[in-house]
């Protein structure tokens, strides 16, 4: 695993993310980036920057103009990447 900056528009919203976030959530979580800013990283999919874990917290962050994020990219292959996401 790495930590590093990357830039948002380099990372890929998973399209089969299994957790979904009502509007009341989506508010709350902008809410919190805007007072607190990024305290989690986002989990990343080495190779591919597909976004594991975070995806609405990078959602929102892109609402709000971030430009770059915090990412923990972890090298692993689709199907435990599937997994991990769970």
């Amino acid at each position: 695993m790495e930590f590093k900056r990357m830039d948002l528009d380099a990372l890929v919203l998973d399209p089969q993310n299994a957790r979904t976030h009502n509007k009341k959530n989506q508010e709350a979580v902008r809410a919190s980036i805007s007072e607190f800013g990024q305290v989690e990283v986002l989990v990343v999919q080495k190779g591919s920057n597909i976004v594991i874990g975070g995806n609405c917290r990078l959602k929102e962050m892109r609402r709000l103009g971030h430009k770059e994020a915090w990412v923990a990219e972890v090298d692993v292959d689709d199907t435990k990447a599937k997994r991990l996401a769970l």
